[in-house]
């Protein structure tokens, strides 16, 4: 259990520095994103738009996580190419749903997630300006806004108790490195390498083969 706690502690250390200056932020940001709409949905619409709509935007979350470790177990495998399809074409078939039920607010939905998750990503990756402060203050925007942004939407919602309000919010905030340390402990790709960025070739695999048998020839001699 001291084990348990002692990695949990880790992870959540090495996810906070992640989060704050590596360019591990597509999770966090779509994961919140997404959040902050759903919240939305529930806190200025009625039940039959806001039900099928927030399950099909959870569908997309749920999709990153499952995909992204299957796509990180399967590294260097013919696996890894069969999933990131399979990935592509679950948020396809997620989207076709969305428009069943409502077509205009899926696709605003869809296209707010995906840009803003992209642009953040580009923010992180290549800083405006080579100015300390600057970067900072666009840290703090990357990581703080859609947070604020579904912590508004949330504390909207009519229904829920005013406990959950607060302690719901409180609690994502805290465990949101860990979200961070997932992105890098599976496949290491954010939410768009995950449909394209494959490190699997015949080639590939054809290297790792010669590897593995001069291996087994070195531990053969050494026996």
């Amino acid at each position: 259990m001291k084990n348990l706690i002692e990695n949990l502690l880790d992870n959540w250390a090495g996810g906070l520095i992640y989060l704050i200056t590596d360019d591990l932020i597509s999770f966090y940001t779509f994961f919140t994103v997404i959040l902050a709409e759903c919240s939305y949905l529930w806190a200025f619409y009625e039940f039959e738009i806001a039900s099928p709509i927030t399950f099909i935007l959870l569908g997309y979350i749920l999709n990153v996580i499952v995909f992204a470790r299957l796509k990180g177990n399967a590294e260097g495998t013919k696996l890894e190419k069969a999933f990131s399809t399979l990935y592509v074409a679950v948020f396809v078939t997620f989207f076709i749903l969305g428009c069943c039920f409502n077509w205009a607010i899926i696709i605003i939905a869809t296209a707010i997630s995906f840009g803003v998750t992209a642009l953040w990503i580009v923010i992180r990756k290549y800083p405006l300006f080579d100015n300390r402060i600057f970067w900072i203050l666009t840290q703090i925007i990357v990581i703080g806004t859609p947070f604020v942004a579904f912590v508004i939407f949330y504390t909207k919602i009519p229904f829920l108790p005013t406990a959950l309000k607060v302690i719901i919010p409180v609690l994502y905030l805290i465990f949101s490195p860990l979200i961070a340390y997932f992105e890098d402990d599976t496949a290491a790709s954010n939410i768009f390498e995950l449909a394209y960025d494959i490190t699997w070739s015949k080639e590939y695999e054809e290297c790792c083969e010669k590897f593995k048998m001069l291996e087994e020839d070195v531990n053969n001699q050494e026996m």
